[in-house]
């Protein structure tokens, strides 16, 4: 088992951008436009082999649908905590931004959760306790959301009025790779907030019962750097845990039997016999009881039952689906489109007939069949939008070989992409198959005649 992104598929598996999406949004409304620009570069988001960055990049963020890579989404939340405190903000404040969908308990547009619950959605008016239906919806949200997880309700167990259910949170079943993510910082807010897209109170409590996370790796300060010990974890020559085997601990916790199904590996892991409050986030970040280096989350969640059954469960949902049709007419926008602005370089090429030249930005670029293949690329990308091309488009075209039998338009095509890659970062030429290619444009251009 080895931590995402390191190996696997986890750069190749695709989720729906819309924590990242929401996270931008909350940065544009918290931060000035550099610090949104810092975060957000800090990181390269590679996507079918391209490297998106610059405009390319926050218009993406900015787009209503649109899909990223896990490895992404995770290593950019990993750095969240780190870089809000840097700025010296509060990190719950910020947090509570990205939640502003649905009476702010979801990420997601109405219309999408309208779609994906309509199947569970009868069985809302069934249920004793209308917010223990909700542990269903959480399964279909998140199993939706990240293809081939496992995230479901594995115990559940009364309580006089209170209902405890423990949830296994599994990203990849075969067990090869694991979500090195704080699950309860990002988490736990958008599972307790769950039952308010029905209309419904939030859920009470929040407990991790195993981490992904090594505990080493969670502390950040340098005089508390833990020592393994035998079977003791010591923080400051202290035991704060221990070595155990995970599904020892899972006996324990009385589901073993419950997991039995999925056959998590049999791994070392850390059960914490203390609680770790670090100074820097002021939280606790190792609870006493969880067990950290495990094969899979597993976490409680508690709730108190309730009898009254709410009518109008869907208005949220309905009333967001209004709302979204008017959330870009808004102060986000205008910083959005000024951040694109502060990074839009503006290209000016010239073409330039006399001696068949063409400049950028008023400096010699080059001349010849590469200048007229350009331009002509300009031309039709600039009239047309169009980004999808032939070489037998150009090859045969008069204008550009001017009637030469022998014009060794490869080469001088090739000669004109490696122009562009070391003087003009705007502009990419990418090979699509074969005898085909794509203009992909990043920046402002301009086309005029010498």
């Amino acid at each position: 088992m080895v931590p995402l992104g390191t190996f696997g598929n986890s750069n190749l598996t695709l989720i729906r951008h819309d924590y990242k999406r929401a996270c931008y949004r909350a940065m544009l409304s918290e931060f000035p436009i550099e610090d949104v620009k810092e975060f957000f570069n800090f990181i390269p988001l590679i996507l079918d082999g391209r490297e998106y960055k610059g405009k390319k990049l926050y218009q993406l963020l900015w787009k209503e649908k649109a899909k990223i890579p896990i490895a992404y989404d995770v290593s950019t939340d990993n750095r969240f905590e780190r870089f809000i405190l840097s700025k010296g903000r509060k990190v719950p404040e910020v947090l509570g931004k990205i939640l502003w969908l649905n009476n702010k308990s979801s990420v997601l547009p109405g219309k999408i959760l309208l779609t994906w619950f309509y199947p569970k959605l009868e069985s809302l008016f069934n249920s004793i306790d209308t917010r223990d239906m909700v542990f269903a919806l959480i399964t279909l949200n998140h199993e939706t959301w990240f293809p081939g997880a496992i995230h479901r309700r594995i115990r559940k167990r009364e309580e006089g009025e209170w209902v405890k259910s423990i949830m296994a949170f599994i990203l990849d079943p075969g067990f090869r790779e694991y979500l090195d993510w704080d699950l309860e910082l990002f988490g736990k807010p958008q599972v307790l907030a769950a039952p308010v897209m029905i209309g419904l109170p939030a859920f009470e409590r929040f407990t991790m019962l195993s981490d992904c996370r090594p505990a080493s790796g969670i502390i950040w300060e340098a005089e508390d750097v833990p020592v393994v010990d035998g079977e003791f974890f010591r923080i400051r020559g202290e035991e704060a845990g221990r070595r155990v085997s995970f599904l020892d601990f899972c006996r324990r916790m009385e589901v073993a039997d419950e997991l039995a199904r999925f056959n998590p590996p049999d791994i070392e892991v850390i059960e914490m016999t203390v609680d770790y409050h670090c100074p820097k986030r002021e939280r606790i970040v190792l609870h006493k009881g969880c067990a950290y280096g495990a094969p899979l989350f597993l976490h409680l969640i508690e709730h108190r039952k309730l009898s009254v059954h709410k009518r109008d469960v869907l208005g949220n949902i309905v009333a967001d689906l209004v709302r979204e049709e008017e959330l870009q007419n808004d102060d986000l926008e205008l910083k959005h489109l000024a951040l694109l602005e502060s990074i839009s370089e503006r290209n000016v090429f010239e073409f330039h007939e006399s001696d068949e030249s063409i400049t950028l930005n008023g400096a010699y670029f080059t001349r010849g069949i590469p200048a007229r293949i350009l331009t002509a690329l300009l031309q039709s990308w600039l009239e047309t939008g169009k980004t999808e091309f032939e070489y037998s488009e150009f090859k045969r075209r008069f204008e550009i070989s001017l009637g030469q039998k022998n014009s060794n338009f490869e080469v001088r095509f090739y000669r004109l992409i490696d122009k562009l890659r070391q003087e003009c970062k705007a502009i990419t030429i990418e090979k699509t198959g074969r005898g085909k290619f794509r203009l992909v444009v990043d920046g402002v251009l301009e086309l005029k005649d010498g």
